[in-house]
């Protein structure tokens, strides 16, 4: 599988496709106060062994997973990220799939 790099804007898709599906989105940010995200999926075509999680680290602290139960072929998860001087977030969602699968994530 060729690993690809690249920029993608909030609420535009980032894109997998082929056997070994995987988006892993990073971001960072600064808030005054805690706010929403939502990370959206889609599977098209055969998947199987769906995962999706999202990872934040405040400076200074420890992480903090939160592990998307049985993500379906597609799905909504919305998580509450706290108010920070600093933070790192982390969203991965990976599956199984054939020749003509695509994985599609995006985030708002």
């Amino acid at each position: 599988m060729a690993v690809e790099t690249g920029t993608v804007a909030l609420g535009a898709d980032a894109t997998s496709e082929g056997a070994d599906l995987s988006v892993t989105l990073h971001f960072c940010y600064q808030a005054t106060s805690a706010f929403d995200i939502d990370v959206d999926w889609t599977f098209t075509g055969t998947s199987s062994n769906r995962v999706a999680k999202l990872t934040y680290q405040e400076l200074g602290g420890s992480p903090v997973v939160d592990n998307f139960s049985s993500p379906g072929a597609t799905g909504t998860e919305t998580v509450n990220l706290p108010a920070s001087t600093f933070c790192y977030v982390k969203v991965e969602v990976t599956g199984d799939g054939d020749s003509n699968s695509t994985l599609d994530v995006n985030l708002s």
